[in-house]
């Protein structure tokens, strides 16, 4: 039998499939890296997307460019909603918000709906702080439930004392002025001097209305002395479901057992 087999010939076909493989483990790898990059770059754009849609508004009609919603899907990762914010100023914006909505949440002539409304857009927006910012409004909104019972009690304690010779005078306890402090400290210096022009302002007025009417018989020292004492356990309640419903509604929360036992 004549041997055909050239040495040659093996070699070249050896050269050939170790071509041949070799270029089928570069299109494997070549497959590989392309799924590899649809797995990357696919959900960096979904995400991108999103992210845009949600946190970039103005900018999200560049969507069109892959590039811009690759570059969004990257940048979520580091995303900083409050970046730039001056907390300091943004704080007392927001005690002064905080205390006006306290401040109306017992009013007789309250729009409910409406009340309830502008609560639930505040609420939402603050409760996107880092938990460090929202302390300060919890404090300055703690403050003033104080500040609402402790200026209670000053006027019952103005009409306890008054007589035909010793009018009305309703004026700041220490315990009230003190917490009337704390909640300015966390305004606007111009806000702070507001509130407390209005409240002295307010003071007085009472004073002068009270007194006007006993001088003219309109009111009896005796039926007022003997019905406040009930008739301010009323209003102490009311106005407490009030507080302490407008306080969870803004942050969430109920106040704490440590908060309820130094109120009482």
């Amino acid at each position: 039998m004549v041997n055909l087999y050239k040495p040659e010939e093996d070699q070249n076909h050896n050269k050939l499939d170790f071509y041949v493989k070799k270029s089928h483990r570069k299109e494997a790898l070549k497959s590989i890296l392309q799924g590899i990059l649809l797995l990357i770059f696919i959900p960096l754009y979904v995400l991108g997307t999103y992210h845009s849609c949600t946190k970039h508004k103005d900018d999200s009609d560049l969507l069109r460019y892959t590039p811009m919603a690759i570059y969004r899907g990257i940048e979520f990762f580091w995303h900083d909603d409050f970046a730039g914010v001056n907390w300091e100023e943004r704080l007392r914006d927001d005690a002064l918000v905080c205390f006006n909505t306290l401040t109306k949440c017992y009013s007789e002539n309250l729009d409910l709906d409406d009340f309830n409304t502008k609560v639930s857009e505040f609420s939402k927006r603050i409760s996107k702080y880092p938990e460090e910012k929202k302390e300060p409004l919890k404090h300055v909104s703690q403050s003033y439930i104080k500040y609402a019972n402790s200026f209670r009690k000053d006027i019952e304690k103005a009409i306890q004392a008054t007589s035909q010779e010793s009018p009305f005078h309703l004026h700041y306890s220490y315990r009230t002025q003190e917490l009337e402090d704390q909640i300015c400290k966390m305004f606007h210096p111009e806000d702070c001097i507001n509130l407390r022009n209005t409240l002295k302002l307010a003071v007085d007025e009472v004073n002068n209305q009270v007194n006007t009417s006993i001088e003219k018989g309109d009111v009896n020292i005796a039926t007022i002395k003997e019905r406040a004492s009930v008739y301010y356990r009323i209003v102490e309640t009311n106005m407490n479901a009030a507080l302490f419903k407008t306080y969870r509604k803004l942050f969430g929360e109920s106040l704490n057992d440590r908060f309820l036992l130094e109120f009482k």
